[in-house]
């Protein structure tokens, strides 16, 4: 299942970078028309890719962090869903969510690395870009 929410989202962020390289054709004909070479556009789209995924992360698990700190200390109140389980003893309806790092890590690492991965493709079709075309692009 998790494998599936990478894959959605990596397609997600390769369908980002595919409209910002769109919106910017004009700027890289421009570019590559005044001799900037193809193999530095590509590591410009990357590099965006690369810091808009660090600062995606940076406030993703900023929030996550906060989160999980209030309702560890206050809880979930799930009562309502628990009405009949009375009988099962120690059972309450409040839930106080912990963090693990183990299971924060290697997600956020693997989403980083893939969202690298699915940059290469919009960064290589933006590096073959004609200048002269790309300028007259509206």
């Amino acid at each position: 299942m998790l494998a599936i929410a990478f894959i959605v989202i990596a397609m997600a962020i390769m369908n980002t970078v595919f409209m910002a390289v769109t919106k910017r054709t004009r700027e890289f004909g421009v570019m590559m028309a005044l001799g900037t070479p193809p193999a530095a556009i590509q590591r410009m789209v990357v590099y965006e890719t690369l810091v808009l995924m660090l600062l995606a992360s940076l406030v993703g698990y900023g929030l996550g962090f906060m989160l999980v700190a209030y309702f560890g200390r206050h809880g979930i109140d799930l009562s309502g869903f628990f009405r009949g389980y009375s009988a099962i003893p120690g059972l309450t309806g409040v839930v106080h969510p912990q963090l693990v790092a183990g299971r924060i890590a290697v997600p956020g690492l693997v989403l980083f690395a893939a969202s690298v991965l699915v940059s290469l493709y919009p960064a290589a079709r933006a590096a073959r870009l004609d200048p002269v075309r790309a300028i007259r692009h509206v």
